[in-house]
């Protein structure tokens, strides 16, 4: 029952939303220099990257670069007006083809913030190990279990999956990522193994903070001064780690504005996120702060 009234929701809310005129309020905000949009995406495909990029081009958006922001933080730059920063999280293989040759086409920014065990062992993400074990061998082990859980069981599980499940590459090579990286594709850190930082020890979150920095400068040959948490996980004890490591700016995943009140706050920047399995009405939602906002009055109002 609730997921045949998901489907309704997802198939009549974004015309609802998009026809109602709260989208375009917000475009208004964003042309009046209130907010910033700030977009992540995982593992889009080539078709919902692209037209992602068309809809805000369409709209007359500026995209701005990780680099940008921070001078707009540190007040060097004005806050703008229609301006729009995307990030991508992980460093999948397809992002070369899917996202990185859409960048370069339209000349347009992105800051992708690499995990670098799967970069550098050549294997799936754990996630992908804990997805393949629950449907193909029918195990109890999910993402919304393990994040309850001290990282050394996480890592515990994700070993003993890692031996009996084989799982091709999922992420790009040390090459690749040197080949990408130009003046529209930046790189930032995203840990080593992409955990909970929450629920690692001081020593381990401050190693998968620093250490991730470390890797990626060594293959890059160039200062990486970026972050994103994983799964938007961290807290005061992260963001003192972030800072101490060299980082000038940290994302997380708080679905929120960047405003001229919150931009300050180098460390916990928000994001909206982009669905790869959503239409691009329902994206068009998310991205511009809508969709959340329509969810929870719903949730309230029950």
């Amino acid at each position: 029952m609730k997921s045949i009234i998901r489907k309704i929701i997802e198939f009549f809310l974004p015309y609802y939303l998009i026809n109602s005129g709260k989208i375009n309020k917000v475009i208004n905000n964003a042309a009046e220099g209130k907010i910033i949009l700030s977009v992540f995406f995982h593992n889009p495909s080539k078709e919902l990257f692209e037209s992602i990029v068309k809809w805000f081009l369409d709209h007359e958006f500026k995209f701005i670069s990780a680099d940008e922001l921070y001078e707009i933080g540190i007040e060097k730059k004005t806050f703008p007006s229609k301006a729009v920063i995307f990030t991508v999280d992980d460093g999948w293989k397809e992002n070369k083809e899917n996202l990185v040759a859409v960048a370069n086409k339209y000349n347009i920014p992105v800051s992708i913030f690499i995990n670098t065990d799967p970069i550098e062992n050549g294997n799936g993400y754990w996630v992908s190990y804990l997805k393949h074990s629950q449907q193909k061998l029918g195990t109890s082990h999910i993402v919304g279990s393990i994040k309850k859980l001290p990282d050394t069981q996480r890592k515990e599980i994700v070993s003993q999956l890692v031996t009996s499940i084989e799982l091709p590459r999922e992420a790009m090579t040390i090459e690749e990522l040197r080949s990408i990286k130009n003046e529209n594709i930046s790189l930032g850190a995203h840990t080593l193994s992409h955990p909970f930082l929450v629920n690692c020890t001081n020593e381990d979150s401050k190693n998968e903070i620093s250490g991730s920095k470390q890797k990626l400068e060594n293959w890059l040959g160039t200062k990486v001064d970026t972050f994103a948490y994983p799964f938007g996980s961290f807290g005061e004890r992260e963001i003192e780690y972030v800072k101490s490591a060299g980082y000038k700016m940290a994302f997380s995943t708080v679905a929120n504005y960047i405003t001229q009140e919150n931009i300050g706050a180098l460390y916990k920047l928000p994001r909206f996120e982009v669905i790869e399995h959503a239409s691009l009405k329902e994206n068009i939602c998310r991205m511009t702060g809508v969709w959340d906002e329509a969810l929870n009055l719903m949730k309230k109002n029950r």
